[in-house]
């Protein structure tokens, strides 16, 4: 004769297999006299140029957040900063400007 198992059992044995297994690994974690290992070595020297990068990153994210700039904000602030940017590069060559008048 045939033995018919209920459907849950199935199910109840593999939730009492994963039970086990994330019990063993949090002994394991537990149960270690190490200290765990960085991802990176402490006494690696960073060089300056890298460290200032990092500084900026950081720094950038607590201004503004997330905040992304649409590409007419991008525009009109190039647009604004563009005479300015021109008139300074003449000056920095002994330009002299001139105006017409009118």
């Amino acid at each position: 004769m045939k033995r018919v198992y209920p459907i849950n059992t199935h199910r109840r044995s593999k939730r009492v297999l994963l039970a086990i297994v994330m019990l063993l690994l949090l002994s394991q974690v537990l149960a270690s006299d190490q200290p765990p290992v960085p991802l990176r070595p402490i006494n690696v020297p960073v060089p300056e140029a890298h460290k200032e990068r990092i500084a900026r990153w950081i720094a950038s994210g607590y201004g503004l957040g997330p905040f992304q700039p649409s590409l007419e904000m991008k525009e009109n602030a190039d647009f604004l900063l563009t005479p300015a940017l021109l008139v300074q590069e003449a000056l920095s060559d002994d330009i002299v400007i001139t105006y017409a008048m009118e």
